[in-house]
């Protein structure tokens, strides 16, 4: 990186790397390496996430599989030893997540190791730095909103997207007349912690009683104001993830701001598939201290 701003990022999540290193054998947990690092626990691991290009419990996991891989080939310890060592409760969670790893079973690689998918996991991706990342500092207002949340794996992510959207049409708020939004919470684990939200009329025209235990499961809630900078981003929603980590890699360490203990804000100014994935607009709102 460039930049000493940035530079001091990279050597605090080093500072953590080298300590996961020394650790491996203890809990590792969000609020003790956020600690270490000197960062706000709240937003750490998309800090970490956007220098290291892999989060940090995916790192801790394959540094522990690295770490078994060699263990299975020096050592005489059982599988299941191993595996317990390396933080897996059952040889059978063990043998799934090291078989994604190396492509071998913790049993073949311990007869015939294969040196390719062992070489791979020694070069920690970095993400690409993005060239143009053009950010504006706003005063948003309170959003009163409707909400629906999602915790769990994006795979189930369309049967939560399908009650939103079957509540947003009982309710006669399509896109075209109301706002809509992501917001993305902190989350303590690899899972996606994510609410879908429509932008919803003044309190006084719109019935606030159809907030309240809905079947589907939609609350009321209201998006912070203050200052926020924001980010544009034109193109596919592929392309998202790498927009959040450059402006938690890149842009915070120099622009001179903080960043506040907020969710971050996704706005969807048109949407797929009425919209060709190239011409999508989406902003992005980092939530900042003055």
């Amino acid at each position: 990186m460039s930049s000493s701003l940035e530079n001091d990022l990279t050597a605090k999540i080093q500072k953590v790397l080298a300590h996961i290193d020394q650790h491996l054998d203890e809990p590792l947990s969000i609020e003790q390496l956020s600690e270490i690092a000197g960062l706000s626990k709240y937003h750490f691991h998309r800090q970490f996430t956007g220098v290291m290009g892999i989060s940090m419990y995916k790192m801790v996991q394959l540094k522990r599989l690295r770490r078994a891989a060699s263990q299975l080939v020096f050592r005489q310890d059982s599988i299941i030893d191993i595996a317990l060592e390396a933080g897996f409760d059952s040889a059978e969670a063990f043998s799934r997540a090291f078989k994604v790893q190396f492509a071998q079973s913790p049993s073949q690689f311990r007869q015939h190791p294969q040196r390719k998918p062992w070489d791979e996991t020694e070069v920690i991706k970095v993400i690409e730095r993005v060239a143009e990342l053009e950010v504006s500092i706003i005063e948003l207002q309170p959003i009163w909103v409707g909400v629906l949340g999602h915790d769990g794996p994006m795979s189930s992510f369309y049967q939560t997207l399908q009650r939103f959207i079957q509540w947003r049409k009982q309710h006669r708020l399509p896109p075209t007349k109301s706002r809509t939004f992501n917001l993305l919470h902190q989350s303590n684990d690899d899972s996606s912690a994510i609410s879908v939200a429509v932008g919803l009329p003044n309190e006084q025209s719109f019935n606030a009683d159809l907030l309240v235990n809905n079947e589907l499961g939609v609350t009321a809630q209201t998006i912070s104001g203050g200052c926020y900078a924001v980010h544009r981003h034109t193109g596919s929603w592929d392309g998202l993830e790498s927009r959040v980590n450059a402006l938690f890699s890149q842009w915070l360490p120099n622009s001179g701001y903080q960043i506040r203990d907020e969710d971050l804000l996704l706005e969807r100014l048109n949407l797929y598939p009425e919209t060709p994935e190239n011409e999508l607009i989406t902003d992005i709102y980092l939530p900042l201290k003055k």
